[in-house]
């Protein structure tokens, strides 16, 4: 028969272990008790499966697997659903501009530091999404001068025709040169 003393810091290890992701077939393979045994134990000390083990594991995958969405789009993924429903006047939806935007500064040796989060919120804030494309009177994004990297500080919306104009005017000043 265990003693009380044993039996209490068998019981707290078992409640530690379960409650840093142990599972209780693990926990009960180092205390030499079958799983079931585990679990009535915690049963006994009011801990419920969502405290640790599985449970535990599970949420702290979710959680890692959460926090590198964020990392790589710049929001979490709710956010990025709900933006990815806008549409803009052709029937594309932001992820797939932002890819095609991307793609084409990347392909013209253009340094780009925006991700997904930070593209969208240049256009969100200029209120001109539904206003994008290629023809006069619309806009499109632009690096200011069109210098440097696509950046959060270097990332403007501007009307295309300016844009257009600029390209043009620095096209023949340096056929000029």
């Amino acid at each position: 028969m265990l003693t009380d003393c044993y039996k209490q810091k068998r019981n707290d290890e078992i409640v530690q272990l379960f409650k840093s992701g142990w599972t209780m077939q693990e926990i009960g393979d180092v205390f030499g008790v079958c799983r079931e045994r585990v679990r009535q134990i915690l049963f006994e000390l009011r801990v419920s499966a969502t405290e640790g083990g599985c449970s535990l594991k599970t949420a702290q995958k979710a959680a890692k697997r959460d926090q590198e969405f964020i990392d790589l789009r710049g929001c979490d993924s709710e956010t990025y659903r709900r933006i990815s429903k806008i549409k803009d006047k052709n029937g594309k939806n932001p992820q797939r501009c932002y890819s095609s935007q991307r793609g084409d500064a990347i392909f013209n040796g253009i340094k780009w530091e925006l991700n997904f989060y930070e593209w969208w919120t240049v256009w969100d804030r200029s209120g001109k999404w539904h206003k994008k494309g290629r023809e006069k009177g619309e806009y499109c994004m632009r690096r200011h001068e069109s210098i440097g990297p696509y950046s959060k500080d270097n990332s403007c919306i501007e009307l295309t025709w300016v844009v257009s104009q600029e390209g043009i005017n620095k096209y023949w000043a340096n056929i000029k040169d």
